[in-house]
């Protein structure tokens, strides 16, 4: 809780609720993949993100999936390093993009 929810987790809630969690499975995550509306390469690989102290900061669009977005987010899901993610794993246009 705290400093990793993002402001934007007001529009998080409203656009797709607790179903951008890809902590189940791969399969599940491309049926479910609700992260593509804020996951948008428009900035280099990154997006700006605001924090619910204020502070901005640059977030590589792979960081998305270590945030905690709600209480029961899991930050070491499958689409993180610490989840075993591989680069083959993600998009073609994300596989050159940093891991996280």
């Amino acid at each position: 809780m705290g400093i990793f929810r993002i402001a934007l987790r007001a529009a998080f809630y409203y656009n797709i609720g607790h179903t951008a969690d890809f902590s189940h499975s791969k399969a599940t995550a491309k049926k479910n993949n609700n992260m593509r509306r804020f996951c948008l390469n428009r900035h280099g690989a990154a997006m700006n993100g605001i924090f619910l102290d204020f502070s901005v900061r640059r977030l590589g669009l792979k960081e998305l999936w270590t945030l905690k977005w709600h209480r029961n987010y899991n930050t070491t899901n499958l689409w993180t390093k610490a989840g075993g993610a591989h680069p083959s794993d993600w998009p073609e246009w994300m596989r050159n993009f940093k891991d996280y």
